[in-house]
């Protein structure tokens, strides 16, 4: 419904692109996890900084992405795919948005299961 709104403001009223208004809100919205308290759903937006396989047990493993924010205010965050050894696209270097519940293990942002969209170069927001 949002990219719905988007587009006609961006197509009937004068005023920033379509694209321009979209990654501005993007960014907003990423940013807003900062502020956020635990278990809120949040999105961030950013660059997968390492991917490792953490054993859980002897047959699941689960796989630990961290993930550098655009928003350079911003800590960087942990997402944990439980049960997973890897996850196609997502590698070292990536475009992310994730989305998911906020938490905190060891005092670090957490989100475990997050959906998961890979950004484009053009569409991150900077």
């Amino acid at each position: 419904m949002e990219q719905m709104v988007a587009k006609l403001r961006a197509r009937f009223l004068p005023g920033p692109s379509g694209e321009e208004e979209a990654a501005a809100q993007r960014a907003r919205e990423a940013s807003r996890y900062a502020l956020a308290p635990a278990r809120r759903r949040v999105r961030i937006e950013g660059r997968v900084n390492e991917v490792t396989v953490r054993p859980r047990s002897e047959s699941v493993p689960d796989l630990v992405v961290d993930l550098d924010p655009f928003d350079t205010s911003v800590q960087p965050a942990s997402l944990v795919m439980l049960g997973r050894r890897e996850v196609v696209g997502i590698h070292v270097g990536a475009a992310l948005a994730v989305e998911g519940l906020l938490t905190t293990v060891k005092n670090r942002p957490t989100i475990f299961n997050p959906a998961y969209e890979l950004l484009l170069e053009n569409e991150e927001s900077q």
